[in-house]
């Protein structure tokens, strides 16, 4: 099992809008942060014996895929009353990063004024709320029925795959190729 430290120091971070719920020693939580590995061969095997009868061992498949790449660590949950600040602020978050990278490649101070101002005004009104477990450096595992609930945003999904798909190098196709719509 991976440490903190080595979460986060060799895995890789995807930063969600509200963020996984979970419970945690008996309070309801959400992780904004989940860390992903790349995923070994040996993870995605068991897709290769599923048959169309066997829906149950497809869905174990996924569950053991997911588990195994992701992770989160409990001194860096909120409790699930807070989420609404969480979702603001990743919600901010969403703007300032690219800013972030503007600011990086501003050649004038001036340039670089005007960027911190849109910072700031993003960041303004924000609340930051406390770590219920903040010294916890558990390393918790989730699986795939973390996100089989209204309490999870589909965004954060969109992300944890997108995450997954970068980070694995899968292959990419634009959705027209193969979604065929009703009518069509």
């Amino acid at each position: 099992m991976a440490t903190a430290k080595e979460l986060h120091e060799e895995w890789f971070q995807v930063k969600l809008i509200r963020g996984i719920p979970l419970t945690y020693k008996g309070k309801e939580m959400i992780f904004p942060t989940v860390y992903m590995r790349e995923s070994d061969m040996e993870d995605q095997e068991v897709f290769g014996k599923v048959d169309g009868k066997d829906i149950e061992q497809s869905n174990e498949a996924s569950k053991k895929l997911f588990t195994l790449v992701t992770r989160v660590i409990a001194g860096e949950g909120y409790m699930w009353e807070d989420r609404d600040a969480i979702e603001a602020i990743g919600k901010a978050n969403r703007k300032i990063k690219p800013l972030e990278r503007k600011y990086e490649d501003a050649d004038t101070d001036d340039k670089k004024k005007e960027i911190e101002g849109k910072i700031a005004e993003l960041r303004k009104g924000l609340t930051y709320p406390k770590h219920p477990v903040p010294e916890d450096e558990t390393v918790l595992m989730f699986i795939t029925e973390s996100f089989k609930t209204k309490k999870t945003r589909p965004v954060d999904f969109v992300r944890l795959t997108k995450g997954f798909q970068e980070i694995n190098l899968l292959e990419e196709e634009q959705v027209d190729n193969y979604l065929i719509l009703p009518g069509h």
